[in-house]
């Protein structure tokens, strides 16, 4: 599944957060980059899936590095 990992900076008052793209390739990759980075609690990164209604959030990343059957296939 093609996928991008985007770097999440907050911006001050009610404008949404600003997004850069970091990389992009497949979901595997993308997971494996992000965790990568450390073990943070919440790492300011997402993962924005094509056809996903929502990006991935960092709990969501990490829970699917920790899945047993990684990678997966999404």
């Amino acid at each position: 599944m093609p996928a991008r990992l985007l770097l999440r900076r907050a911006r001050d008052g009610p404008r949404p957060a600003e997004q850069t793209e970091i990389a992009h390739g497949s979901l595997q990759e993308m997971v494996q980059l992000a965790t990568a980075w450390g073990t943070d609690d919440a790492l300011p990164v997402c993962i924005d899936c094509r056809g996903a209604p929502a990006p991935l959030v960092w709990a969501d990343i990490v829970a699917l590095r920790r899945e047993p059957t990684f990678p997966i296939d999404i």
